[in-house]
């Protein structure tokens, strides 16, 4: 036992881990004089600092690269200098260059300052620095200090996925916040893996529980980015008048790689540099999701308790060989491996940690924890899947009951795998769909069977209960299109002065008329209202730039019904929004589909498949009413109103979100003029695409026989008279009894609807089941298109 005296000065060098459980001594000794740093910081105080400046003027020198010139730096406070004729001579050129920084006044402080470092005994780097500087020290562990221990006795799970170990985990959290009355604030959950993000929200979401993650996205992949290293690239020079991104203005200040002399030593250097540079997005709310080791006094959830990623098992990345680090007084890799090792068991042994688990990897069939673990040792595991004792909502509950039923319902890989699932068709005489005048078509029913036809066959001929989240998800897409409804309508005064509480209520008495809300709707309806009022409001904020759109209230929720060529087939509908163009020349209309997902968008490449029928259909429902014969069609559009933009938005603050209509329109300066004046140039007389302030999204356009695609030969008359081939295959599927497992995606086969499908332990689709329509758009294409370009 150490017993550090009131009268006395201590500097206590710690990693920065351990800092919470030293600051603790404070709490029986609360006159204690000591100061606390870390090791690196010890070699800054006791030697030198290098200057920030040190990078630049080495890179100006186009000797090193940035990455070379880094590993150097790192290494001259540290190293024995006089064993490395280089590390010497590159530090005595910085110090000539005035870019070393020495702290006397604090070495001058150290005067009887006893010197404790704290489970560093193995640290042969720290140890060997405060040798050669003849400076004094003592060994101290935590136990002696007086720190107490958790004494966990913890037996790690073993989870066969992911979605079970997050099941298991946010059950008991919502048990230790809502039983045991535990304050979120002191939960934490260690995370090391990314996809482990995708769980995360998920169950956040399921659990009603709120999560603070902080995630990290590559400098790299942002488009402002790679647009810049792409005209570099091209011009052979940097052109930084126009850099807008400030992490990149951040770069050439503090490296100014616009000055160096040969372009591509400084553009090699410019990806190095932002190879590093991450871009950092914080939400401080709800319990804690980190990968930072440090010991504090949180209940902590450990979900990838392995080797190299719990524990590290560090390698040599230097240009030394191990017995070279050595002499230079500098720790090996099998040294750090160590020191990690020491430091890893200390945090399990002083941190509260309650819960040790990981999934099995899916690279093997057998199950190591690391090259050092024999599988005899497996046994310390225990399998686990659900969590009994935790506490569940009840969509959660949900998500668990069907995961437990299709483990049921395949007892051995065996058996699931070579189950036939080909399904037959239905005799007609057994079963006959009717599609005529009293019996319409729609264009979700031609969605739904275009999505999988056997999952058509299930929900409109079977037509098993909905489950309530199901109710639940429809009811919102209720509420959100009554608010809609009228935000084309006249208003007075400022946007910001919108009243949107009497609106949200008046939408919501409708659906309280015919509906009585259970407590996950509640919820569900409170958690989104603040997302739909800043979508909403600024729909209002955009009529108010583009005043030449206007709407007649009759074409609110506008029904159409339609005979397709003559045939014994009809189809019915409803259009969100019809809107007129006031103030051109002609007289426009244009139509709206609201969709309250991110995913729904026009793709004009399926149409020839089946898919997005929607608005083609809504097209020739109008083509035939008698209301819109002597009206110019401008174009149809989908308005999705919830996206990521609007999460980073504040409530009223919109200057970085803005409403975009995607679809279709007609290629008519005339139209674009009166409908969207931020789609023109300055001038007003050039339709331009660059602007992200547009109203619309103007990728794709129509008019008299012109193509649909800069890159596609297809034009608006070939999509309509794709849709109309298309309707006709769909029903005639459908009233032949055509309902095959056959899930349809463009390319990525865990991208299938199956995914979301509440039937999956009803139909049991094999992989070779999903249909895959790239072949057949390049076939009929020449070109697959991806998402934001269609």
């Amino acid at each position: 036992m150490v017993e550090l005296l009131n009268n006395s000065k201590y500097l206590i060098i710690a990693r920065n881990e351990y800092h919470s459980l030293v600051y603790s001594l404070k709490d029986t000794k609360p006159f204690l004089d000591f100061s606390l740093i870390t090791p690196s910081q010890t070699y800054d105080i006791f030697n030198f600092k290098v200057k920030k400046e040190a990078i630049t003027y080495l890179l100006k020198k186009e000797k090193d690269d940035y990455l070379s010139i880094k590993s150097k730096l790192k290494l001259i406070n540290i190293a024995d200098l006089n064993k490395d004729k280089e590390l010497l001579s590159l530090y005595k050129e910085l110090k000539e260059n005035n870019l070393i920084e020495e702290d006397e006044l604090f070495k001058y402080s150290l005067f009887d300052t006893e010197i404790l470092i704290v489970e560093e005994k193995e640290n042969y780097e720290l140890n060997s620095f405060l040798d050669r500087n003849n400076i004094k020290y003592k060994h101290i562990s935590l136990d002696s200090l007086g720190i107490k221990k958790n004494n966990n006795e913890l037996k790690p799970l073993l989870f066969d996925s992911k979605l079970h170990q997050y099941l298991f985990i946010f059950s008991d959290i919502r048990k230790k916040i809502i039983k045991d009355k535990v304050n979120p604030n002191n939960i934490s959950i260690l995370s090391n893996d990314e996809s482990d993000l995708y769980y995360l929200n998920l169950c956040s979401s399921l659990f009603n529980i709120d999560v603070d993650i902080t995630t990290l996205s590559p400098l790299r992949s942002n488009s402002d980015i790679s647009e810049f290293i792409s005209t570099s690239f091209n011009n052979k020079e940097f052109d930084i008048s126009d850099i807008k991104n400030e992490y990149l203005i951040e770069i050439f200040n503090k490296y100014e790689l616009n000055e160096l002399k040969d372009f591509s030593f400084a553009y090699l250097n410019l990806l190095e540099i932002i190879q590093e540079y991450k871009i950092k997005y914080e939400n401080k709310k709800g319990i804690k999701v980190t990968d930072s080791f440090n010991i504090t006094s949180d209940i902590v959830y450990i979900t990838n308790f392995q080797y190299d990623v719990f524990y590290k098992n560090y390698q040599n990345t230097t240009s030394y060989k191990e017995s070279d680090l050595l002499n230079l007084g500098l720790n090996p890799s099998y040294i750090k491996t160590k020191l990690d090792s020491i430091f890893k068991y200390n945090y399990l042994v002083y941190s509260s940690v309650i819960h040790l688990s990981r999934t099995i990897s899916s690279s093997s069939e057998k199950i190591y924890d690391s090259n050092y673990i024999e599988e005899e040792l497996l046994p310390i595991y225990e399998k686990a899947t659900y969590n009994y004792d935790g506490l569940y909502t009840t969509s959660s509950k949900e998500l668990v009951l069907s995961l437990l039923k299709d483990k049921a319902a395949k007892p051995s890989d065996d058996i699931y795998k070579s189950y036939s699932n080909k399904y037959l068709r239905i005799p007609t005489s057994i079963y006959q769909k009717e599609i005529s005048k009293k019996h319409p078509a729609s264009a979700s029913m031609l969605k739904s069977y275009f999505s999988c036809k056997y999952k058509y066959y299930i929900e409109n001929i079977l037509q098993p209960d909905t489950l309530e989240y199901d109710k639940s998800s429809a009811l919102l897409g209720t509420l959100i299109h009554h608010i809609f409804e009228s935000s084309y309508e006249d208003f007075d005064g400022l946007v910001e002065e919108i009243d949107f509480d009497s609106i949200y209520n008046s939408a919501l008495n409708k659906i309280l008329k015919d509906n009585v809300l259970d407590e996950y709707t509640k919820e569900l309806f409170d958690l989104s209202k603040r997302y739909i009022q800043v979508s909403y409001i600024s729909a209002l904020r955009q009529k108010k730039f583009n005043p030449s759109i206007s709407q007649n209230k009759d074409e609110i929720e506008y029904g159409f019904e339609f005979n397709l060529d003559k045939s014994p087939f009809y189809l019915k509908g409803s259009i969100d929004k019809i809107v007129r163009i006031n103030k051109a020349s002609n007289n426009y209309y244009a139509i709206i589909d609201y969709k309250t997902t991110k995913y729904d968008y026009f793709d004009f490449q399926l149409v020839p498949f089946g898919g997005s029928l929607q608005l083609p259909i809504y097209y020739l429902g109008l083509k035939q009413d008698s209301k819109f014969l002597n009206l110019n069609f401008g174009g149809f559009f989908i308005h999705n109103i919830f996206s990521k933009k609007i999460i980073k938005s504040d409530k009223l603050d919109l200057d970085n979100y803005y409403n975009r209509l995607s679809g279709l329109y007609l290629y008519s300066l005339d139209f674009v003029s009166a409908f969207d004046k931020s789609s023109l140039s300055e001038s007003g007389n050039k339709i331009i695409g660059k602007n992200n302030k547009n109203f619309m999204d103007i990728k794709n356009h129509f008019s008299e026989g012109e193509s649909i695609s800069k890159t596609i030969i297809y034009t608006f008359d070939d999509l309509i008279s794709d849709t109309k081939k298309s309707i006709l295959n769909s029903i005639n599927g459908i009233i032949n009894n055509d309902f095959s497992i056959s899930p349809k995606t463009k390319d990525n086969p865990d991208y299938a609807p199956c995914r979301y499908c509440n039937n999956k332990d009803i139909c049991y689709r094999r992989y070779d089941d999903i249909v895959l329509l790239k072949p057949l758009i390049e076939k009929k294409f020449g070109q697959v298109l991806e998402e934001e370009e269609v």
